[in-house]
């Protein structure tokens, strides 16, 4: 069984979800995101933010889920700078 849960997850990511979910409350929203930035010394308009959260959220619920977090870092057409900086906004 432990073999099938490591083969399950990648758990760098799984560590980097649960280091942003600091309410442990399962998903990514604006405020999370905010708190997780405040606590690490960065500030982001809510801009930003929405700018961040429409990248990865899949099914438009501005509510990031584990499967939509993995789903966005392990696609190959992205590279995790341009979550950041789009190319379009450069």
């Amino acid at each position: 069984m432990k073999n099938e849960i490591q083969r399950a997850f990648d758990w760098s990511l799984k560590a980097a979800f649960d280091a942003i979910d600091m309410r442990g409350d399962g998903y990514l929203s604006c405020d999370t995101f905010k708190l997780f930035l405040k606590v690490n010394g960065y500030i982001a308009t809510m801009n930003e933010l929405e700018a961040v959260i429409r990248r990865i959220d899949s099914n438009s619920d501005y509510m990031i889920t584990f499967t939509e977090f993995l789903d966005f870092f392990k696609s190959p057409r992205i590279n995790s700078e341009e979550l950041f900086f789009p190319k379009d906004s450069r």
